[in-house]
């Protein structure tokens, strides 16, 4: 997971120009990137299971996700409680404002949404292509679209959820106490 000199040296050495470099350099960091989110998600993961448990929730099951972020693609686990009486939820995708079954980062949303407001939807999964490290079709754009959309008529309408499969985070400070 650490930086090594020596590799980005040798990815430096292997290129054939400043923009095979670049492009080799952005690959690099961001699969190392990848890496320590995976990791920093985890460890808040650990952490507000315990909070939850502390509250009366359980364990229900534990589970892989993938979130697209600007700098790449994020696997980590996840769990899932449930306190008796109450429906499950994922104290993780809560606290960090992941949309339920969205594979896109709030922020990723928002930047291709605001991308699209001004251009076609070609141009806009274009520019994804261009400025990010995964690509977009130009119908995931529309969704994205859609999806932001939904969350700011909900929003301008003060019913922040008004379709039950799109959570939206009330409290914008995060705790993570429970990492130091």
């Amino acid at each position: 997971m650490d930086f090594s000199l020596t590799e980005i040296i040798e990815i430096i050495k292997g290129s054939n120009d400043g923009i095979d470099v670049e492009r080799k350099l952005q690959v690099y960091f961001s699969n190392k990137i990848s890496d320590m989110m995976q990791v920093v998600l985890e460890s808040i993961d650990d952490g507000l299971a315990e909070e939850y448990k502390k509250q009366g929730y359980r364990i229900e099951k534990r589970d892989l996700r993938t979130i697209q972020f600007l700098f790449g693609k994020v696997t980590f686990k996840r769990r899932r409680m449930k306190k008796e009486a109450e429906k499950a939820l994922y104290p993780l995708d809560k606290e960090m404002g992941f949309i339920s079954r969205e594979t896109f980062s709030p922020l990723l949303l928002r930047n291709i949404a605001e991308i699209a407001s001004g251009t076609v939807l070609r141009k806009t999964a274009q520019a994804t292509a261009l400025l990010t490290p995964f690509t977009i079709s130009h119908t995931k754009v529309k969704a994205v679209l859609d999806t932001v959309g939904e969350f700011q008529q909900n929003y301008t309408e003060g019913s922040y959820v008004k379709n039950p499969d799109i959570k939206v985070r009330t409290n914008l400070t995060f705790n993570l106490n429970y990492l130091i």
